[in-house]
């Protein structure tokens, strides 16, 4: 049997890591987890592996496809709720004008981690510690820093990272000025904290060291989660949300937070401008082109099988 893979993420990096997995056996599922967490590493600014995520997996053989709910929860038990909240507003010219509310207190709990290790123990294939390995191999080399959160940083870096002694660390090099598109960047700490949840799983995140340290930092310094806040997060499992592209029927999150309404009229107008010109362009090609001008984080994985193959033959997934 020949397999087929096609692959759309934000840079290179992510690209490789699903490649890679694939490779070693993997399926769309693997390679897409794999290109998410990569994604998190060298998208520095716009998604984190402390952020949330959404998957939408259509299992082969299966009638329907769902989605995973990986996205953030908000804080309070364990007494999170009564501390008064470290927090300030950022007020930024991206995007025609946003203003943001920043510090630890506006933190919430973390369930990117959580959700695609539920979509990997369900429907990958590989062991999770080898679909977080391309991530955790990047972070220790660092990576250039791409187009996407090159153009963003900008816009933030003294009001959202500045005021923070490490997260200005991060994205400053060597001699103190903030690094540009193209610079080298690596995050401290950042390639042990993944070789942690690669070897110890999710529970690394939630109940284990790395939720410790979480959790007694909010504390320490004004954030309202709690480790009875992390111990008690779950993803959840619901039907993904239908939405029609011409001919074609697509599945997506029931939620849908960036933008999908205006992706799916543009793929829409762009195939049309393209058949009136005489050439053929699919309805997910265009969609697919369209994408990262209004999201960065996607991952967009198919494959090829047999009917008896039981790899999801689609997945697409959205860190947030």
């Amino acid at each position: 049997m020949t397999t087929r893979v096609a692959v759309a993420a934000p840079n290179g990096y992510a690209t490789d890591a699903a490649l890679r997995v694939v490779t070693e056996g993997g399926g769309a599922v693997d390679a897409a987890v794999a290109a998410m967490l990569t994604t998190m590493v060298t998208e520095p600014g716009i998604v984190s592996l402390a952020g949330g995520a959404f998957a939408t997996v259509w299992p082969a053989g299966e009638p329907a496809a769902v989605t995973v709910d990986g996205y953030v929860a908000m804080p309070g038990l364990g007494g999170g709720g009564g501390r008064e909240p470290s927090v300030h507003d950022v007020v930024t010219e991206y995007g025609a004008g946003v203003t943001m509310t920043a510090g630890l207190g506006s933190v919430a709990v973390p369930g990117a981690v959580a959700g695609l290790a539920l979509v990997q123990e369900r429907w990958g294939h590989l062991p999770w510690r080898e679909v977080v390995a391309p991530a955790t191999e990047v972070a220790r080399a660092g990576f250039t820093l791409g187009a996407a959160s090159g153009y963003y940083l900008p816009y933030v870096r003294d009001s959202l990272f500045g005021w923070d002694p490490q997260t200005r660390a991060a994205l400053e090099g060597p001699d103190g000025r903030w690094l540009e598109t193209g610079d080298l960047v690596v995050v401290d700490d950042l390639a042990d904290t993944l070789a942690t949840v690669a070897a110890d799983g999710p529970a690394a995140f939630y109940t284990g060291g790395l939720a410790a340290v979480l959790a007694d930092d909010m504390a320490a310094r004004g954030g309202l989660v709690t480790a009875e806040d992390l111990a008690a997060y779950r993803p959840v499992v619901r039907p993904a949300l239908a939405v029609d592209l011409g001919a074609w029927r697509l599945r997506r999150s029931e939620r849908p937070r960036t933008r999908g309404e205006e992706v799916r009229r543009h793929a829409l107008e762009r195939t049309a401008h393209q058949r009136r010109a005489g050439r053929g362009l699919h309805p997910l090609e265009a969609a697919a082109r369209l994408w990262p001008r209004h999201r960065a984080l996607p991952a967009l994985l198919c494959r090829t099988s047999s009917a008896s193959d039981s790899m999801p033959r689609t997945f697409t997934g959205s860190p947030t």
